[in-house]
């Protein structure tokens, strides 16, 4: 769902995610119908990805990092 097609709940989450990451990534775009499931991603992803134990940067490193070892090229 982009954000001209989402309902204004939908497009108040985008926001919401583009303040923190710049962008909305195409896993949060795919819940963009239906908005209590993006919310409960978000609030998952908040909990698990943003919980403050390391820097952003560091965070995205050890992301990398291990799809790498993985071989995720995604």
């Amino acid at each position: 769902m982009e954000y001209e097609q989402a309902t204004d709940e939908t497009k108040q989450m985008y926001k919401r995610l583009e303040n923190m990451n710049g962008q909305v990534v195409n896993i949060y775009k795919l819940l963009g119908n239906h908005p209590k499931a993006l919310q409960g991603l978000m609030g998952m992803s908040l909990a698990t990805y943003r919980s403050g134990e390391l820097e952003p940067q560091m965070a995205e490193l050890v992301y990398l990092y291990t799809s790498a070892l993985n071989q995720c090229h995604y």
